[in-house]
């Protein structure tokens, strides 16, 4: 009789799970390699709009931007809202997190000034388009020291934005209706209060009571914001657009300052535009 050899292969459920076990490697490698790409995607684009910036190249700057962005942001309404809030000619950036959902993500980083002591906190929003990663969202944000440490502070939303604006108007037309622009006054932000008495207040606006205005109808409409909403360089959120009325329509700059973890108004600019009816 020739020898016998006897193969032994071992468990098969033991082989079948380090099988598993392998697939899954490799597939965590592929999802993690892939997740790496998308960031360097991301920032990639986010280095060459900032260059297009630095160099003070805004047409090559706005390629960067997602479609929905680009129409209705000219080079020179992105150049405006660059400037007006202290982001121009950037010495360097640097970038700390990426988070991606689907085909949006953010991108936060901080750009830094000419004086390198000086860093801008910013939070860019993007957007798939294709194969290719858009900007289509900027925000500037503000740094300042709270009880809980730094603390870095981005302006609220649209949604919330929306709200705000529509609180702050619906205010000043009951103020208006009521003759009582000194009630209005009292809620504005401490640091308005002390650069503007209520005397001065009222002799500013007193046209709207002289001209019986009435502003009411603004809050059943959304506001339309002609820029993105945003924290300028003194810290201030600057709401600015219009209410869409008939005849005339209500075109706003709201500034507010938070205060107690509530945002306050800290300056106001309000206009009727008489418009067609068919506008």
């Amino acid at each position: 009789m020739g020898n016998k050899r006897w193969i032994d292969f071992g468990d098969q459920r033991t082989m079948q799970y380090r099988l598993n076990f392998i697939s899954f490697l490799i597939i965590s490698f592929v999802l993690s390699a892939c997740g790496n790409l998308t960031d360097q995607s991301i920032q990639e684009t986010a280095e060459q709009f900032w260059i297009a910036i630095e160099k003070d190249d805004y047409a090559r700057a706005q390629r960067f931007l997602a479609d929905s962005l680009a129409q209705q942001t000219s080079t020179d309404k992105l150049r405006t809202f660059i400037n007006h809030t202290g982001l121009g000619r950037p010495s360097a950036r640097s970038w700390q997190e990426v988070k991606v959902d689907g085909d949006r993500a953010t991108l936060s980083g901080f750009i830094h000034a000419n004086d390198q002591s000086l860093r801008i906190p910013v939070r860019l929003s993007f957007q798939k388009e294709n194969i290719n990663w858009r900007i289509a969202g900027l925000e500037r944000g503000i740094q300042f020291t709270s009880q809980k440490g730094l603390v870095t502070l981005f302006a609220p939303g649209d949604q919330e934005s929306a709200r705000l604006a529509k609180q702050t108007i619906s205010a000043f037309a009951n103020a208006v209706n009521s003759n009582n622009l000194q009630g209005f006054w009292d809620t504005m932000a401490s640091t308005f209060k002390q650069r503007y008495s209520a005397n001065h207040f009222a002799s500013t606006f007193q046209g709207f009571i002289r001209d019986n205005s009435n502003l009411m109808p603004a809050i059943k409409h959304e506001p339309v914001f002609k820029r993105i909403p945003n924290i300028d360089r003194n810290g201030e959120l600057v709401l600015e657009g219009m209410f869409p009325t008939k005849p005339s329509r209500i075109d706003f700059q709201f500034r507010y300052i938070l205060e107690e973890n509530t945002w306050k108004n800290s300056g106001l600019e309000i206009n009727l535009i008489p418009r067609d009816e068919g506008k």
